[in-house]
């Protein structure tokens, strides 16, 4: 079964938190690429070549996971509502084009008549399998041809053909792709090397760096914003700029969608 954004992986962090972790890596390899002092500040604690190239390796492996669009309810709400709005006007105008088609009107009409509801979906689907098998005749390819001329050609029959196969989609059990499933895992498993490769570096960075605006920009703190401040009291700013704060990036807080946590 697919994981959703808000479920639970094997570290106790929901998918929708671990796909922060990408843009916050890129953030904090891209700072360091261009602040050579708060680099070297990490290589004295071991952040090597091999180490950063890892951290790059790690984020294009996330970046090349693709997930297969679901089809949605409301998708197959709206293919069925087609089908309900295409069903009694089709049967209309395939009667009429079929005048001069007797035998093929027979074929293709024959126990149809239009109906409401998801019921249409049916109706659509006999149809157009009715409608493709008058290819196999010459007199069918002129019944087709006429069908053409009043507005429902090949490519209308396609169209209704793709919602037909959406709307039975919607109801019918699919079968699990376990291909997909393992790309998932796969993927999961990619954005948890890479989180915990980020916990580690930005814990690092954290402890050895003390210029503030070298933190703001690996993402490991934040700017205030003017006059939003601590209201006075004195206290010990440690001659940092008042109006930058050092905060912990979110990975390392309570995931507000896990249970348990408030």
């Amino acid at each position: 079964m697919a994981m959703s954004k808000r479920m639970l992986t094997d570290a106790g962090v929901t998918l929708e938190t671990l796909e922060e972790t990408p843009m916050r890596v890129t953030q904090f390899l891209l700072a360091l690429a261009t602040r050579p002092l708060a680099r070297r500040l990490l290589e004295r604690r071991g952040y090597d070549k091999r180490e950063h190239q890892r951290g790059w390796r790690l984020l294009e492996k996330a970046g090349t996971y693709e997930s297969d669009e679901a089809i949605t309810d409301l998708e197959v709400r709206d293919a069925i509502a087609e089908a309900d709005r295409w069903d009694e006007p089709g049967i209309r105008f395939i009667r009429a084009a079929f005048t001069r088609h007797p035998d093929a009107r027979a074929a293709v009409l024959k126990g149809i008549e239009p109906v409401a509801g998801p019921a249409a979906v049916l109706n659509v689907a006999k149809l157009l399998e009715r409608l493709d098998a008058l290819e196999k005749t010459k007199e069918g390819q002129a019944a087709l041809a006429t069908l053409a001329e009043r507005g429902i050609d090949a490519a209308e029959r396609g169209r209704m053909a793709a919602l037909v196969k959406i709307a039975k989609r919607g109801t019918e059990p699919q079968p699990v792709d376990e291909s997909a499933e393992s790309k998932q895992q796969s993927y999961v498993q990619t954005l948890l090397e890479l989180r915990d490769w980020y916990t580690e570096w930005a814990e690092v960075a954290r402890i050895n760096i003390t210029r503030r605006d070298y933190l703001i920009a690996l993402g490991l703190a934040e700017r205030r914003s003017p006059g939003g401040g601590g209201g006075g009291g004195g206290g010990g700013g440690g001659g940092a700029d008042d109006n930058d704060v050092v905060v912990d990036p979110a990975p390392f807080h309570p995931d507000p969608n896990d249970p348990g946590t408030t």
